[in-house]
């Protein structure tokens, strides 16, 4: 035993005169020291050899302040101790990162979906079942009216061979009674005309052997919160009702996992554009063009934009707008009808989402180029989709504000 070892404990006065126990901070080294001492014994016991070598290390000195050994440890332990909260954090950055990314990844499309079954009035030997959905496109506005919509059909049990037939929303919201379904549902504040009866309207879908993955914009003149809950009728080759369901809400965003994005080069310069373009694919290959763009004339007002298959942004390589053939036979779905087209405010800034379909997947869309036209159909910007993991960096009002003074006075 060491002659000036202090005692465990001590007795103090408090302020009523009373001996009161309180902690002396000078014996904690020794106790811990003596704690590690025994639960090493007690691990290494069946280890003598290694329990001697333990015996013999300082343990009171190893934990003592007041030592140069104690003081080396506290050092040794305050680095280690930084080093594991550096590694911790950086992976921590890291999994925000990932984490960001795939949330912004969660694109908030505007969808809704019908569960389809017969119609009420079908008495025939066909079993139509399956699914429609509606996807909304956002150009900013805050009029629902200016929505046009993608019709995406994945329905079985229709007729064999069906070409241009014919479906509709109505103003019933239920497929339980025939007569409850009223007339067709549009907006005669929006448009003047109904949509679905036009000579040039496109409410058709196809069938092969009674299966349609048809696609097609529309325009019925209301947005989703005046579109959903009503039913969604598709017709047979005579007219007959073949097909009801009623359109809900998705009640959560799409969790796409395929994504293309681009930066964007003004074409008279090679200035790369604040922002970036992307397109966001679901798994019945329609997409979700997104724009996140500053720099753009402010002059334009439905400008065109289209996907084509260039090798590259040089004028001399753009190539030609990208459709499928075999799908869209007569034209290509990169038109001012299907709202393929872009409105930039009067700081050039522009956040707008596009549904689409154009016949190809998400293999085939890489490489391809955004284009971004001006009033008088010259390019304007080029970009060529890739694939990236997380996201760019969206543009700041305060750039796209300096942006259109700098580039339109």
């Amino acid at each position: 035993k060491f002659q000036d070892e202090p005692s465990t404990s001590a007795e103090d006065d408090d302020d009523n005169g009373k001996k009161k126990k309180s902690i002396n901070w000078a014996t904690v080294p020794t106790t811990i020291s003596s704690w590690f001492q025994k639960g090493w014994a007690m691990l290494l016991g069946l280890f003598k050899p290694v329990q001697e070598w333990f015996a013999k290390i300082p343990w009171s000195n190893l934990f003592n302040m007041k030592t140069r050994m104690g003081q080396a440890t506290a050092a040794i332990l305050f680095v280690v101790l930084v080093s594991v909260g550096i590694v911790v954090g950086a992976f921590a950055s890291v999994g925000n990162s990932i984490a960001e990314g795939f949330e912004i990844i969660t694109s908030m499309d505007i969808s809704l979906e019908a569960s389809m079954v017969k119609h009420p009035a079908y008495a025939g030997d066909l079993n139509p079942y399956g699914k429609v959905t509606l996807r909304f496109d956002d150009n900013g506005s805050s009029e629902p009216s200016d929505q046009m919509f993608l019709v995406a059909f994945q329905m079985e049990g229709l007729e064999p061979f069906c070409q241009g037939c014919t479906w509709r929303i109505v103003q019933g919201t239920s497929c339980q009674d025939a007569n409850e379904l009223g007339e067709d549902w549009w907006n005669p504040n929006a448009l003047d005309h109904n949509p679905y009866g036009a000579s040039d309207h496109n409410a058709l879908y196809d069938t092969q052997e009674g299966a349609s993955t048809s696609k097609m914009k529309f325009y019925s003149g209301f947005g989703p919160a005046d579109t959903v809950d009503h039913a969604f009728l598709v017709f047979a080759q005579d007219q007959s009702p073949l097909a009801c369901g009623v359109l809900r809400s998705h009640g959560q965003p799409s969790n796409h996992q395929l994504r293309y994005s681009a930066e964007l080069m003004r074409e008279s310069d090679g200035v790369v554009l604040p922002g970036y373009a992307e397109m966001d694919f679901n798994l019945d290959d329609t997409f979700a063009l997104n724009l996140f763009l500053g720099g753009l004339p402010p002059d334009c007002v439905n400008c065109v934009l289209d996907i084509q298959d260039g090798e590259s942004c040089d004028a001399s390589h753009l190539g030609n707008v990208y459709t499928n053939p075999n799908v869209y036979e007569q034209h290509h779905v990169w038109t001012t009808t299907n709202g393929a087209v872009y409105t930039p405010n009067d700081a050039g800034m522009i956040e707008q989402t596009i549904y689409l379909h154009d016949g190809f997947g998400f293999d085939d869309h890489e490489g391809k180029l955004v284009i971004l036209r001006s009033m008088d159909q010259s390019v304007y910007a080029c970009g060529v989709l890739e694939t990236k993991r997380g996201h760019l960096e969206k543009p700041s009002m305060d750039v796209a504000s300096a942006q259109a003074v700098q580039i339109h006075g």
